[in-house]
C-alpha cells in the first residue's frame, strides 16, 4: 500500500519548526497575508487558523496572531522575523521548507490563487527563487497522481 505523499510532505518540516521558528514563520504569513489581502480578514483568518493548528501553536500565540492582522505592520518587524528564521534555520538553504511546508497545507486546505500568491511572496521574501517551487509544485503532483493511481 502506498503512503499518503502528503502526509510524508508534512513530516519533512516538522524537526525545522521549533516553538520560536514556527511563531516568526506565521507572525512573517501574517505581514505577508495583510499586505497582500488587507481586505479579505476571513480568509485570512482562515488561514491563520489552518497554519496555528498545523504549527501547534499555544492558544495565546494563536490569538496574537489573529489580533495582528488586524494592526498595523512595520517593515521593521518583517526584516526582524527574516533575522530571526535566517539566524535560526541552518543552513539557511533549509529556508526553502517553510514555503514547501505552506504549499503541503495549501493541498489540505484547497490550493486556491488566494494561497499561491501567499506562497510566491514568502519564497520572494526568503530570497527563495520561484522556480524552485514551481518544479516542488510539479513533484507533488507526480507523487499525488502516483498515489491516485496505486489506490
Amino acid at each position: 500500500m502506498a503512503t499518503n505523499p502528503e502526509n510524508e510532505l508534512r513530516q519533512v518540516a516538522q524537526p525545522l519548526l521549533s516553538p520560536s521558528i514556527s511563531y516568526a514563520y506565521t507572525n512573517l504569513c501574517v505581514t505577508i497575508i495583510k499586505r497582500l489581502y488587507p481586505d479579505e480578514l476571513e480568509w485570512s483568518k482562515s488561514i491563520i487558523d489552518q497554519l496555528s493548528d498545523h504549527l501547534k501553536l499555544t492558544k495565546p500565540v494563536h490569538d496574537a496572531m489573529v489580533m495582528a492582522l488586524q494592526e498595523d505592520t512595520t517593515e521593521e518587524a518583517e526584516e526582524t522575523l527574516l533575522t530571526l528564521l535566517r539566524e535560526d534555520i541552518k543552513p539557511t538553504e533549509k529556508l526553502i521548507l517553510l514555503p514547501q511546508d505552506l504549499v503541503t497545507l495549501g493541498l489540505h486546505l484547497g490550493y486556491d490563487a488566494r494561497t499561491r500568491v501567499l506562497i510566491k511572496e514568502l519564497a520572494s521574501t526568503l530570497s527563495i527563487p520561484w522556480f524552485l517551487m514551481e518544479s516542488f509544485e510539479s513533484n507533488i503532483v507526480q507523487m499525488i497522481s502516483g498515489y491516485c493511481e496505486s489506490e
